[in-house]
């Protein structure tokens, strides 16, 4: 009996002996937990609710003037530059109204020309020339009158010769007088004041057409930046009214992507220029989105947006903090993602985890 006995207490305390090895092996083969959610980070200070936005912010486009979209020229996600044309408002009554100032002003810069440059050489030969016939006919005029009065005296003349004589002598003189004063005029040139009433009708017609000019280009509204097309909020045909605000075009430069976050008032000390920070959202799993503190405001606000977490601070104030991420992070804007700022001493690590830019939207680390 007592030997049975020794046989299965040396028989247990051998299995005891294998089980515990056996757990020992399996704990030194089970790998360190790491932690997967970034407020398990160590190197994670805090975080704040932000928003994706191009490094230009969102520019919504609209028309300054009221009418129907004629044509559209992008879609969105095109690539624009800087002076692109974007769309176009129905603008046949603009372009006939710059057709008619065009007009005019081409007549009074040829009235101008016609002061300025005044009567031809030939046109002054002209004038020289019925002024010396004028006078020799004023000679001639008074060499019969004075031909008639002296038969007059003699009674071989009537007293109505005489006063054709004398008649015609007025009309000659009057006649050599208008030829001179036309050949003096030809000489001496437009007067003052008719040149500057012509040039000042130049520059109103000049005025009148830049004036139609740019009510023309405003039914032609251009990009003022380089970037993208973020999305198309009107098509043609429909109308636009300035009176109630509604942007036909959305667009911003892409070229770097930033995030706009509202960091907490009781964070605020903890944030610096050049700081390491990473972005994460749901849509993108454990994924993490690198960038850097490139602008702090400088004054509290409002919140921008809410997350709805059961632990969110309705009645806090907040201080807008942008994040230029990493080139090559490939995300949509306005996308609301966690921002998570990094210690010191892990911004010097931080770069090398940063995410290759060909990795397509969705993949995970």
């Amino acid at each position: 009996m007592a030997r049975i006995v020794i046989l299965i207490t040396i028989a247990a305390g051998a299995g005891w002996l294998g089980y515990t090895r056996l757990v020992v092996s399996e704990t030194e083969k089970r790998p360190v937990v790491v932690p997967t959610w970034p407020s398990d980070d160590p190197e994670v200070l805090f975080s704040a609710p932000g928003v994706t936005e191009p490094a230009s912010r969102t520019i919504q486009i609209f028309s300054e003037l009221p009418g129907t979209i004629g044509r559209l020229y992008v879609q969105s996600g095109d690539r624009i530059r800087k002076g692109d044309l974007l769309f176009e408002l129905s603008n046949e009554v603009q372009a006939a109204e710059v057709k008619r100032c065009e007009a005019h002003l081409d007549r009074a810069r040829a009235e101008l020309a016609k002061l300025e440059s005044w009567d031809r050489p030939e046109d002054r030969q002209v004038a020289q020339g019925q002024w010396e016939e004028s006078k020799a006919l004023l000679e001639h005029a008074e060499f019969e009158l004075r031909r008639i009065e002296a038969l007059a005296a003699s009674s071989a003349a009537s007293e109505k010769e005489i006063n054709d004589a004398r008649n015609e002598v007025e009309v000659c003189r009057s006649r050599a007088m208008a030829a001179k004063a036309r050949y003096d005029r030809s000489q001496a040139g437009p007067r003052p004041e008719e040149l500057a009433l012509a040039r000042a009708q130049v520059a109103e017609a000049e005025s009148m057409l830049e004036t139609a000019r740019c009510h023309y280009e405003k039914t032609r509204v251009r990009s003022p930046i380089d970037g993208i097309v973020i999305y198309r909020f009107r098509e043609p045909g429909e109308s636009v009214f300035p009176n109630v605000p509604s942007p036909v075009l959305s667009i911003g430069n892409r070229d770097v992507l930033h995030v706009r976050a509202d960091v907490d008032e009781a964070d605020i000390a903890k944030v610096r220029i050049g700081q390491k920070v990473f972005a994460t959202c749901d849509a993108f799993g454990d994924r993490r989105f690198y960038g850097k503190v490139v602008e702090i405001a400088q004054t509290l606000g409002r919140k921008n947006f809410r997350t709805d977490r059961p632990s969110e601070r309705a009645d806090t104030k907040i201080l807008e903090v942008v994040i230029a991420l990493d080139n090559g992070q490939e995300i949509p804007v306005e996308l609301q993602m966690s921002v998570w700022f990094l210690r010191d001493e892990s911004a010097r690590n931080a770069s090398g985890r940063s995410q290759p830019s060909s990795q397509p939207w969705g993949a995970t680390r």
